[in-house]
């Protein structure tokens, strides 16, 4: 396509960099078209603060999504109709549903972005992932492999599948996310506050922690402290 310029992205592209709501950022694989595929390398942990779960349903007096760390008791009067109470004008209610929200390094656009993962099949997968000891790691580093996450068919039909590929992320990504971890914290979405703004300090000035986090590790004098970093230089020919 000559008549267009070099920097042109065709319309699969620009759909999978637009994610969630239209903005990079964000991944949502529910927007992923039948037989697509996103690579995504987790980055940083619960305990970091790039990762959280909870729940989370659309507000119809806010107009926006509302996440909690625990299943909000108070929502009906809040949240909208399902798809039948919509269409079929039945009235019934939809009900707050569980996710997953991590910190991650997108192959496709090469930046740090937020995958979200509301599917329950998706998440059996990553799980299997989690457990496995190879693919573990701690603190606020990154994962030493990938996931390939693809969807299947449309609408009812519609199937996820995460393949984990155990490669170490290059030096130079895990310099760039030393560079921009603090600058992501994923409890603010609990707060609907912007998780790109950076992690807050508190009163004492001290750093805050994610919600619902155990109390920090002690030292052997009791004394408490941040757990750990692990990101260290790592090795292997990938992103």
């Amino acid at each position: 396509m000559s008549m267009l310029p070099p920097t042109y992205k065709d319309a699969k592209t620009v759909k999978k960099e637009m994610g969630a709501g239209g903005d990079p950022r964000y991944i949502d694989p529910s927007k992923l078209g039948d037989g697509e595929t996103i690579n995504v390398r987790p980055c940083g942990t619960y305990s970091s603060g790039h990762l959280i779960c909870g729940y989370e349903y659309f507000s119809e007096t806010m107009k926006r999504t509302r996440r909690f760390l625990e299943f909000p008791e108070d929502y009906l009067e809040d949240i909208g109709l399902t798809y039948a109470g919509r269409k079929q004008g039945t009235g019934e209610k939809d009900s707050p549903k569980y996710f997953m929200a991590m910190a991650v390094l997108s192959k496709e656009t090469d930046q740090f972005s937020i995958l979200f993962v509301p599917q329950l099949k998706l998440r059996e997968q990553m799980e299997r992932t989690f457990a496995i000891e190879d693919y573990q790691y701690e603190g606020d580093a990154m994962a030493p492999y990938y996931l390939s996450i693809t969807r299947t068919g449309l609408n009812k039909d519609t199937s996820y599948f995460a393949t984990p590929t155990l490669k170490p992320a290059t030096p130079e990504a895990i310099e760039r996310w030393g560079q921009v971890r603090d600058g992501i914290w994923l409890p603010a979405l609990f707060d609907g506050a912007d998780p790109f703004a950076g992690r807050p300090a508190t009163p004492k000035g001290k750093a805050a922690k994610p919600k619902g986090q155990p109390p920090e590790p002690t030292d052997a004098l009791g004394a408490q402290g941040v757990a750990p970093s692990t990101s260290a230089p790592g090795s292997g020919d990938t992103w």
